[in-house]
């Protein structure tokens, strides 16, 4: 869940770049590909 005003691509591509890091860090694989998946937005 982010804010209101934050920029989804910009959060989006924030989690793909942390996701990709830490489990490459981890595995000691190489990460081809992460993907994010944005299911609804709400504003209140």
């Amino acid at each position: 869940v982010v804010e209101y005003g934050v920029n989804i691509k910009v959060a989006s591509n924030s989690i793909i770049e942390s996701v990709k890091y830490n489990v490459e860090n981890a595995t000691g694989f190489i990460v081809k590909q992460v993907n994010v998946h944005v299911e609804s937005v709400r504003v209140d």
